[in-house]
């Protein structure tokens, strides 16, 4: 809520290199890093040339349960 209120977007995702990530920022013992979110200016849309994938096709993924 407080990014949008300063006029950013947020976004979470899983992807990311989490070994690397968890030597860096070296977490209390017990704690483990899960998610991370960007801040920023959002974008007006994805770049030219970038396809997106469909629900359908994400659910019809191989790991999917559908």
């Amino acid at each position: 809520m407080r990014a949008r209120a300063l006029g950013l977007a947020t976004h979470q995702f899983r992807a990311f290199g989490l070994e690397g990530l968890a030597k860096e920022l070296d977490p209390d013992p017990g704690r483990v890093v899960v998610s991370m979110v960007a801040v920023g200016s959002a974008a007006e849309g994805p770049a030219e040339g970038r396809d997106r994938r469909t629900a359908a096709h994400l659910r019809s993924a191989p790991w999917s349960e559908r």
